[in-house]
C-alpha cells in the first residue's frame, strides 16, 4: 500500500503543534491545529464573489502583494481570502492591504479541504505559482468553485522529465480551469503535459510588477534602522543562502575584507535556524555579526537577516548580490528567486544550479561573465572586479530595468482574467 505523504506530513504538523500547545505560544498553535484540519471561522458575506488566493509560504506569498489590492479596487465587493502554511507569512499577508481575512491552508486531504470550502463557500479558487495543494483544487471544483492558476510556471521542464521522476500522481492540472502562465514560451509546456491549450492564457509574473519592488525613501530609512546601517554604507547581500553556502560566502566576504573592499555583509539564511551556524562561521573567520532578530547593533561585520518577509524589501539597499540556493545543489537545483534582487538593479551573483532562471541568467552573464560564479574566490573576485568598474555596474542596472520591464503589466492580466471568470460565472448561473 503505497504512502499518503500529505497525511504523513499532517499527521507530523500535528503532532509538532501539539507538543508546543502547552507554552506561553499555546493560542496561536491551537489556532493552526484547528484551521489546518479544517475547522474555520465562517468567511466572508454574501456582498459579492468570494476569492481565495492559496500561496505556499515564501516568495508565493509576497508575490500577491500587487494582486490584492489591484483586486480590491477592480471588485471592491469582493471578499479576498488568503491561506499559507506558515505563521510567519501569515503574518506577512495580513499587513496586506485589502484582504478580509487570512487563514491556515487546510491539510491537504478531504475531509480538512471540505470543512474549510464549506466555511468559506468560494467562487474562485486562487492557487499563486504552482499547484502544490492538488486535493484542495479537486474539492474546489467538485464543490462549485471556478480554480485558476495564477503566476505558473512549469518548473525546470518539469514535463520533459520522465513519468517516473514526475510525482503529480493527482493529475492536478485536470482540475484546474484556467492555467495562468508567466510567459508565452510556457505554452507548448503545459499543453505537453496535457493541459487544453483553451485553458491556458500567458498571464505574466506578478514579481515584475513594477509596485512588487518600490520602495520609498522612509521605508529605506526603516530597513537601514533594523540593520543598524548608516545612509551611506553599501552593502553585499547574501539572499536565502542553503545550508553549506555560508561558509563560501563568508570565505569571500573575508576575502573582500582584507582587500580593503568598503561593504558591509548582509546575510540572509533559507531558514531562520540557521542563524546560530552563521553566528559561529563568521567568528570563526575573525568576522563581528549581529542578528536583526535581536536588535542589530552598529559596527558589525556581518548582519545575520533572520526574518521572514524583510529579504525582497533589504535587496532595495544592495550595492551588490549574491543568490542563494545556487552554490549548493538543492531539489532540482533551481535557484532561489532571482527576480527579487534584479527588481531593484544591483549585480546579482550566482552559482551553476539556476535551472529556474537559465534565460535571465544568460543575459546578465552577456554583459558580465564573472556573475557565474563557483565558489567563494570567484565571488571574491567578481565583487573586487565590479568595484572598480562603475561603467560595468550601469550595463547590469540597465540589462536589469530592460528585463523588469517586459513583465509590468502582469498584475493588470491577472485582474482582467479574473474579472472575466467572475463574469462568466455570472452569465451562466
Amino acid at each position: 500500500m503505497p504512502v499518503d505523504a500529505a497525511l504523513v506530513d499532517a499527521l507530523r504538523a500535528t503532532a509538532g503543534a501539539a507538543r508546543r500547545i502547552g507554552g506561553a505560544n499555546g493560542p496561536a498553535w491551537r489556532r493552526f491545529l484547528r484551521e489546518r484540519w479544517g475547522w474555520w471561522p465562517p468567511v466572508g458575506a454574501a456582498r459579492g464573489p468570494r476569492i481565495w488566493l492559496v500561496c505556499a509560504p515564501g516568495g508565493e506569498v509576497v508575490q500577491t502583494a500587487p494582486l490584492v489590492p489591484a483586486l480590491r479596487r477592480a471588485l471592491p465587493d469582493a471578499t479576498l481570502v488568503l491561506s499559507t502554511t506558515n505563521e510567519a507569512f501569515l503574518t506577512l499577508a495580513a499587513r496586506m492591504p485589502g484582504l478580509d481575512a487570512c487563514v491556515f491552508t487546510p491539510f491537504d486531504r478531504p475531509a480538512p479541504v471540505r470543512r474549510a470550502l464549506a466555511a468559506l463557500r468560494p467562487d474562485l479558487l486562487v492557487t499563486v505559482e504552482s499547484a502544490f495543494a492538488p486535493v484542495l483544487v479537486r474539492e474546489a471544483r467538485r464543490f462549485g468553485a471556478t480554480t485558476m492558476l495564477a503566476s505558473g510556471t512549469m518548473t525546470a521542464d518539469y514535463d520533459r522529465d520522465p513519468a517516473w521522476a514526475r510525482p503529480l500522481r493527482h493529475r492536478v492540472f485536470d482540475h484546474l480551469d484556467v492555467v495562468g502562465v508567466k510567459a508565452g514560451d510556457e505554452l507548448a509546456a503545459f499543453t505537453r503535459f496535457g493541459v487544453p491549450a483553451a485553458r491556458v492564457r500567458v498571464l505574466g509574473d506578478l514579481r515584475y510588477d513594477p509596485s512588487f519592488s518600490r520602495v520609498d525613501d522612509a521605508e529605506r530609512a526603516a530597513l537601514r534602522a533594523r540593520l543598524a546601517s548608516a545612509a551611506d554604507e553599501r552593502l553585499f547581500v547574501a539572499g536565502s543562502l542553503r545550508d553549506g553556502e555560508e561558509p563560501l560566502v563568508l570565505d569571500a566576504y573575508r576575502a573582500l575584507r582584507d582587500k580593503h573592499a568598503d561593504l558591509r555583509l548582509v546575510l540572509a539564511p533559507r531558514f531562520t535556524a540557521q542563524a546560530a551556524r552563521v553566528e559561529h562561521e563568521a567568528a570563526a573567520r575573525g568576522l563581528t555579526v549581529t542578528r536583526v532578530s535581536t536588535g542589530a547593533t552598529p559596527g558589525a561585520e556581518v548582519v545575520v537577516l533572520d526574518t521572514y518577509g524583510d529579504l525582497a524589501r533589504v535587496y532595495a539597499l544592495a550595492a551588490v548580490v549574491f543568490l542563494g540556493g545556487t552554490l549548493v545543489h538543492v531539489g532540482a537545483g533551481l535557484g532561489q528567486n532571482l527576480v527579487e534582487p534584479l527588481a531593484h538593479g544591483a549585480p546579482v551573483f550566482f552559482g551553476p544550479h539556476v535551472r529556474r532562471w537559465t534565460a535571465i541568467t544568460r543575459e546578465l552573464t552577456a554583459v558580465y561573465p564573472g556573475l557565474a560564479v563557483g565558489g567563494a574566490a570567484d565571488l571574491a573576485r567578481g565583487v573586487l572586479e565590479l568595484e572598480g568598474a562603475p561603467e560595468l555596474v550601469a550595463a547590469l542596472r540597465e540589462r536589469a530595468r530592460v528585463i523588469m520591464a517586459r513583465g509590468a503589466d502582469a498584475t493588470t492580466r491577472h485582474v482582467d482574467a479574473i474579472r472575466d471568470v467572475l463574469a462568466g460565472r455570472a452569465r451562466a448561473a
